[in-house]
């Protein structure tokens, strides 16, 4: 039952050569040759390569981007986009009209990030911010330029219903792919970190769009940005626009590695404080990095199977559960400690779902409202790491009792201080109770999906959610639940996200 999604291996910064589904471009990257000074292109698997010249970022950033950014999304809203419905935006013509550009990018900023001025929103929004700041540039690179059409006018042409426009957001994706490919070839390129940003918003697009109608490629996007990240190295990414894209980016990355069951240099030293020298961390940021270390404990479980000597490993696996266990429990008591009052209030549910019924009532008749959206993003990501903990070491545990139900041979083989170990191991108590942790979720769905949190809202309760299904696919009794979450899941899919679609396609879980 170790929750972990079995994805594709795709490596490297590949990116689609045309607008859809015409191939990608296998364990490419590209380095500054030592001796030449010429760009050379090398294996993704190289660790040797080094980088030896490191352009720093060199343009101005104008002052009080939050206004302008609100005051940009606000005039999105109000104006019109002055393109006839029934024909193919002229991709040159709107590269050269800012207007054009501003009004798209205006009426995306409305309708997927909240106002940053709601007291509801607890702080800034890891994954939100850099978008905000693309306004305040002094100038955006080709394939930023190119990969912020593309979502902008996807998301008009949902909101309009207008075919057209997805087949026009399409072209400018294809435009932003290409434009990536030159700039990672380009040296004076490839470091400046609207080439970061352009990465984060064609991976976005495959979040919204799903090109591919499956989930490869926002993987792809997200290991190329992952790629791009570690070459850039973590002092880069210690303040503005990349620090910005590096917290979007950091809480796709550790999700992707516990899907991937791999650990991730996310977890080193050097990327959970260099990163953070000149801005203080968050509370977010502080779970993030407990939740770094799930993949390399997943990755170590993964290596019992198949092992003669199986229980060296597993009790290593047990105390490096138990380890975590009791530093995220550490983390919930200070985060808690922080507030005078409840994280969270029960509220009677308003939210309408079909799996509701006259009989038996609602699902989930109690909501929870938080204090803010930082603190239930937080807690939802908090409930999401313990289920994956707990199911682990449950693994772990039933692991030993069957072999002791068996007299297994390896038993006679172990050492005394093996037995002892075995012998004291801590109970398993309420971590057994894995379901209660999905219910939080579901009852935290409803605070998240407020119109006042836009899009947004919705795509944060999106994967803490299918954790939750997962989870209650292990038990029976919960077919309510089920229903009731996987109508939720429709919900977002509705409200832009449709990679959710693909979800039971392409992430079965391992329940080995």
């Amino acid at each position: 039952m170790c929750y972990g999604w079995r994805a594709g291996k795709i490596q490297g910064l590949q990116y689609l050569q045309a607008t859809k589904n015409s191939g990608y471009q296998r364990e490419t990257i590209f380095v500054v040759d030592e001796k030449t000074g010429e760009n050379v292109s090398a294996s993704a698997q190289d660790s040797h390569i080094k980088i030896y010249r490191r352009p720093r970022t060199s343009f101005r950033l104008i002052k009080d981007r939050s206004r302008i950014a609100k005051d940009l999304a606000q005039r999105g809203s109000r104006q019109k986009i002055p393109f006839p419905s029934n024909a193919l935006l002229p991709i040159n013509e709107v590269h050269h009209n800012l207007a054009f550009r501003q009004q798209f990018l205006g009426q995306f900023l409305s309708t997927y990030v909240p106002d940053s001025n709601s007291a509801a929103l607890g702080g800034p929004l890891h994954g939100t911010t850099w978008l905000v700041l693309i306004p305040g540039l002094a100038e955006l690179t080709k394939a930023l330029d190119s990969s912020l059409l593309s979502i902008s006018i996807a998301r008009l042409s949902r909101m309009k219903g207008d075919q057209q426009l997805l087949l026009d957001s399409l072209k400018f994706y294809g435009q932003g792919l290409r434009d990536l490919q030159q700039a990672l070839q380009d040296p004076a390129l490839m470091y400046r970190e609207e080439t970061l940003a352009a990465c984060m918003a064609l991976s976005m697009y495959e979040v919204v769009e799903c090109s591919t109608e499956s989930r490869i490629g926002w993987a792809s996007h997200s290991d190329g940005c992952a790629r791009l990240i570690r070459l850039r190295g973590a002092a880069a990414h210690a303040s503005g626009l990349a620090h910005q894209v590096f917290l979007s980016f950091r809480t796709q990355g550790i999700i992707k590695a516990i899907q991937d069951r791999r650990s991730t240099y996310l977890a080193d030293p050097e990327w959970t404080t260099q990163v953070w020298k000149e801005i203080p961390k968050t509370p977010l940021d502080q779970l993030l990095d407990i939740m770094a270390g799930l993949p390399s404990v997943l990755e170590l479980a993964d290596q019992i199977q198949g092992r003669k000597a199986r229980i060296p490993l597993l009790l290593q696996v047990i105390n490096s559960c138990w380890n975590l266990d009791v530093i995220f429990q550490n983390f919930d008591e200070q985060f808690r400690n922080k507030f005078s009052s409840p994280l969270y209030r029960p509220e009677f549910s308003t939210l309408p779902n079909d799996a509701d019924d006259t009989e038996f009532g609602k699902v989930f008749p109690i909501a929870f409202r938080f204090v803010d959206l930082q603190t239930a993003h937080i807690c939802m990501l908090y409930w999401t790491s313990l289920i994956i903990l707990w199911s682990n070491l449950g693994d772990m545990y039933r692991l030993i009792d069957s072999m002791q139900s068996t007299n297994h041979p390896e038993l006679d083989e172990i050492n005394g201080d093996m037995c002892s170990q075995i012998s004291q191991l801590r109970p398993f108590g309420q971590r057994i109770e894995q379901v209660s942790l999905a219910r939080n979720i579901c009852q935290s769905i409803e605070f998240c999906l407020r119109d006042e949190f836009r899009a947004f809202g919705a795509g944060i309760i999106v994967i803490p959610l299918y954790i939750s299904i997962l989870t209650f696919e292990q038990h029976p009794e919960c077919a309510r639940e089920i229903a009731w979450t996987k109508k939720v899941i429709n919900n977002v899919e509705e409200k832009g996200f449709r990679i959710t679609k693909y979800f039971d396609r392409d992430s079965p879980v391992d329940r080995s």
